[in-house]
């Protein structure tokens, strides 16, 4: 047989070899799962497994294959992969061994494979993004942990004549992985029992049967409470007593508040502190960044510096700016100066005086913490921002870290710390930190293994019971590992029954805990991150008294620790996200999904008071398999993110809600993703998504013949608004009049005159003026009757008024739907009207204006992101201007920065910016006398408009074609573009009063 070359049952590792795995979480799941299904696999298969999100998933995917082809060997035929043929598994061998049946297997062969389980099977390697992956991963769990099962209760039952011992930790294992089996701790009573250890085994007893009876419900527990009463007192001594493991804890405690063998990296850390800039201290799980973190902390605080403390959890990979909020909280901010506390109202709304401070944008909210350090600093103290476990920070988190860090404020100093090899699993902290290093901000702390004497200092608190030489063999240096070991030794556990893994150690830490204290432990492991005791209370349904005793055990014994949990309130965290994993790990899969859904359950109740609670609920009602509630929350979270101009993790939740709503019923599924889809068109680049136009048309038919009028508005208010930002104004219009005959039966007068008002609008983009005049007019009429004026009135009022021409009207109308955008925070009406207000103030030839306003409207823009289109046409609009003012003041225009705008649009492919830009040039090159440039840009503006059927650009496309030819002395040529123009305008659509005058203006030039 092989020799193993890679283990997968417990933590995934290369056995043997020498070659070192790769850092990245995702490619070592990509080289797990190719090690477990071993055929050859599409390269598309891959990457919609692992890579839903990039841009390009081809090219993530080759990085990872080069990274996994640098320790295994891969074969690859053309577009398929696999690992290579001589690679062995734990995994096949287990299967190899199995094959014939466990009960035919001889016990020497059981005894081997059983020991090739370390841990959970595949341990580390959920991605909860990649949701196909993620249920082939559960399923693939389960099944390792069945065929365990099945040796484990053959090795049980083989060994408990011959060997009690033996057959105990067998036991025992099967009750860690199936707890809610009754036979399994039968069972270990009995052979506790038999090994006459009957104070242990009535402790046993009453765990298990609380246990049972709590999550399975019944009451009487018959063959348990057989083997409890056929116990039998023995005389012999019981090892590994509660007060003697206590003592080892407290040991450890205070080995732990002495930063042992870090004295140089500290004083880097200081001396960052002290001088400004960015630390990021890098290192594995259990090093010590914490500590480093924690001991730096105390010297800044020491020397008067204020700190702000938070750290990133996996569970929030979609809580926008999570950490950041945390780490607010971690001082109190309701004693500062009001100028300085009102600024964080955006993050915390506990600060607002009034629900107008509550508007979020990103601008307000970088800046918000920027006026709060500069409060902070006020009397001449330096503020240090420290975060830990950055390699989690949502892509939020990360631009706002990003922000504080370029800026040249001396007040703030940033320290850093993250798992070396999981910062490549997530792109905005990796560019953040590839930024940072190319601007040479970033000071880089790397933290290594401890020497055999520093190891020896670390244990000293535990006496001389310990080896350290042995303990630093084993933990190879890890501090964590080092003082678990030590622990556990001291504990009463003997050499040969101490787990081989960090995991394990900390896994049999938590099980010598008292009832009290681990009966709270799955549930706070469940939660994910730091949590108030009320919300452990409501999660657990812990009677006050016993959630306290709980709570006060599990500090004692250094499982949890204070943290801030919350406004004005405190909480509590696990010491180290190891201990969390650990209890997490120990938990069966049908016990975590009851945890998950009364988590999820307790949690969404909140929901209304803060939004911000959804994205928890999504997490915990995912993996309870609550696919109803889940993308419920991903719907209220999505839109939660979209306010706060999260748009990565709006787009990631609208995906995650569609998945889970397309496990439902048609009619459920239909009234949930609905909201998805209209949050992937604001969150999404709309210009790149024929499936979601056609998907939405098929949900809004499906919603009109049910007769969901609600459901048909909310649809066709997506697909409007997705037409309209892909050019297709026909369609936007046709869509537009499905909204206006669903609404009118409304109970609402404020929604029924705001839908019928955005339906005029539409129309009148499209040059259906008429139709558009008649539902203005009843939007008016509707709003006057009810006192009401929505939004959309003045908007459309000034979209029709520009139309028509009258352009003094239309600029008060647009500055009147401005204010209102920012008093509901409505973002795109905002950047939508002050685009339309640049536009007027060129087409009156007021370039100061228009100069104004393009630097609100790019400030704006720059905020939104929506993945560049109103970013890049706000710079257009500003080249635009800049390059009419160069061709007035000097007559030789500098067309490269406008140039460069069109070219972005055009790589975005958002034809209505990119028409109206093209235009604006060619006029401009016209006036600079450079006709052929003109005609060339004004050509590709008519073929553009005449796609995205917009009459109007195309009228003032083709005369500026005309005009250019005219230039160029060929007045036949101009004439004929004319000619054809005025026949193919004549009909259908009205054209605007700017494209009538262009066209006038091109019949009436002089030869």
């Amino acid at each position: 047989m092989k020799a193993l070359d890679i283990r997968l049952l417990g933590e995934l590792d290369l056995g043997e070899a020498t070659k070192r795995l790769p850092p990245s979480r995702r490619t070592r799941a990509l080289l797990a799962y190719l090690a477990v299904e071993r055929r050859a696999h599409s390269r598309q298969r891959l990457c919609d497994l692992f890579w839903s999100g990039p841009n390009d998933p081809r090219a993530a995917l080759r990085w990872s294959l080069s990274k996994v082809r640098a320790v295994l060997p891969l074969e690859s035929s053309g577009e398929h992969v696999q690992l290579g043929a001589d690679v062995a598994s734990d995994v096949a061998r287990l299967h190899e061994t199995l094959a014939p049946g466990v009960a035919s297997v001889p016990t020497a062969e059981l005894l081997d494979v059983a020991r090739l389980f370390r841990g959970e099977p595949l341990e580390a390697l959920d991605i909860r993004d990649c949701f196909q992956f993620q249920e082939w991963l559960l399923a693939t769990r389960e099944h390792l942990r069945s065929c365990e099962i099945a040796l484990l209760s053959e090795l049980v039952e083989r060994l408990r004549e011959s060997d009690v011992a033996s057959a105990l930790v067998h036991a025992r294992k099967r009750v860690a992985i199936d707890p809610l089996v009754e036979a399994g701790h039968v069972s270990v009573l009995e052979l506790l029992g038999a090994a006459g250890r009957v104070k242990e085994a009535v402790a046993h007893f009453e765990r298990c049967k609380c246990m049972l009876t709590s999550e399975l419900g019944a009451q009487r527990w018959p063959a348990l409470e057989r083997a409890r009463a056929s116990l039998r007192p023995s005389g012999a001594p019981e090892r590994g007593s509660a007060p003697l493991l206590a003592q080892a804890l407290g040991g450890m405690a205070a080995a732990t508040a002495t930063c042992v063998g870090r004295a140089a990296e500290l004083a880097a850390l200081s001396q960052v502190l002290a001088a400004g800039g960015v630390a990021l201290v890098l290192g594995e799980p259990g090093i010590g960044k914490s500590r480093v973190l924690e001991a730096a902390t105390e010297q800044a605080r020491a020397s008067g510096m204020i700190v702000l403390r938070g750290r990133a959890f996996e569970a929030e990979m979609i809580r926008p700016y999570g950490a950041i909020i945390d780490a607010l909280r971690s001082i109190p901010v309701r004693g500062l100066a009001s100028d300085g506390a009102a600024s964080l109202a955006p993050l915390l709304p506990e600060l607002a005086k009034s629900t107008s401070e509550l508007r979020l944008d990103r601008e307000r909210l970088f800046d918000g913490v920027l006026e709060f350090v500069r409060a902070l600093a006020h009397s001449g103290a330096r503020v240090a921002l420290l975060l830990d476990d950055v390699q989690w920070l949502d892509d939020a988190s990360a631009a706002l870290v990003h922000f504080l860090a370029r800026d040249d404020e001396p007040a703030l100093t940033l320290a850093l710390g993250a798992r070396d090899g999981e910062l490549e699993d997530n792109g905005p902290v990796l560019r953040l930190v590839r930024s940072l290093r190319r601007a040479k901000r970033l000071r880089e702390i790397r933290l290594g293994p401890l020497s055999l004497e520093e190891t020896s200092l670390l244990l000293a608190g535990f006496g001389a019971g310990v080896d350290a030489r042995r303990v630093h063999a084993a933990a190879e240096g890890n501090p964590l590992f080092s003082l678990e070991l030590a622990a556990a030794v001291a504990g009463g556990l003997a050499p040969d029954e101490l787990p081989h893994t960090l995991l394990g150690l900390l896994s049999e830490r938590l099980e010598r805990l008292e009832e009290r204290g681990r009966a709270l432990v799955p549930w706070a492991a469940t939660l994910g991150h730091s949590f108030a005791l009320a919300t452990l209370g409501a999660v657990s349904g812990a009677a006050p008294e016993e959630l306290l005793r709980g709570v006060e055990e599990l500090e004692r014994r250094g499982v949890l620790k204070v943290a801030p949990a919350g406004p004005s309130q405190f909480g509590y965290d696990f010491v180290h996200d190891l201990v969390r994993r650990a209890a997490y790990q120990a938990m069966s899969e049908p016990r975590r999904r009851l945890c998950h859904a009364r988590a999820a359950e307790i949690l969404w109740r909140d929901v209304e008071r803060d939004a911000s609670l959804a994205s928890d609920v999504a997490h915990h009602a995912a993996l309870a398999g609550e696919h109803a509630l889940a993308a419920r929350a991903c719907a209220e979270a999505g839109s939660h993110c979209l306010r706060v101009f999260a748009y990565a993790e709006a787009l990631e939740l609208a995906r995650q809600g569609r998945r889970h709503a397309a496990e439902l019923p048609a009619g459920e599924r239909r009234a949930l993703e609905i909201p998805l889809l209209s949050i992937l068109v604001h969150a999404d680049t709309p210009a790149r998504h024929d499936e979601l136009d056609a998907t939405l048309f098929a949900t809004l038919s499906e919603a009109q013949a049910e007769g969901d009028r609600h459901g048909v508005a909310t649809a066709a208010k997506a697909l409007a608004l997705l037409r309209y930002f892909r050019g297709d104004l026909p369609g936007a219009g046709e869509v537009s009049m499905r909204v206006a005959d669903a609404v009118r039966s409304a109970d609402d007068p404020h929604e029924v005159a705001n839908e019928l008002a955005q339906s005029a609008r539409c129309l009148t983009l499209v040059g259906r003026v008429e139709e558009s005049r008649e539902l203005l007019g009843e939007a008016l009429e509707v709003g006057r009757k009810n006192g009401v004026t929505p939004i959309e009135l003045p908007f459309a009022q000034a979209t029709l008024a520009q139309f028509d021409g009258e352009l003094e009207r239309a600029e008060a109308l647009f500055r009147a739907t401005l204010a209102a955008a920012r008093r509901f925070e409505d973002h795109w009406r905002g950047s939508e009207a002050l685009a339309r207000l640049v536009m007027i103030a060129l087409e009156q030839d007021d370039l100061e204006a228009a100069s104004g306003l393009a630097r609100e409207l790019a400030v704006l823009a720059e905020r939104i992101d929506r993945d560049g289109a109103e970013l890049f046409f706000a710079k257009a609009l500003s080249a635009l201007i800049e390059l009419r003012a160069s061709l007035r003041a000097r007559g030789q225009p500098q067309t490269g920065p406008l140039l460069q705008a069109i070219e972005r649009l055009r790589a975005i492919d958002t034809k209505a910016f990119l028409v109206f830009a093209l235009n604006a040039l060619a006029e401009v090159e016209l006036g600079a006398r450079l006709p052929e440039p003109a005609e060339a840009h004004a050509t590709e503006a008519a073929a553009l408009a005449r796609r995205i059927k917009n009459r109007s650009e195309l009228a003032v496309a083709t005369a500026l074609v005309a005009r250019s030819w005219r230039l160029r002395g060929d007045e036949p040529r101009a004439r004929a573009v004319i000619a054809e123009a005025t026949a193919e305008l004549t009909s259908g659509e009205e054209i605007s009063s700017r494209a009538r005058r262009y066209l006038a203006q091109a019949k009436a030039t002089p030869a």
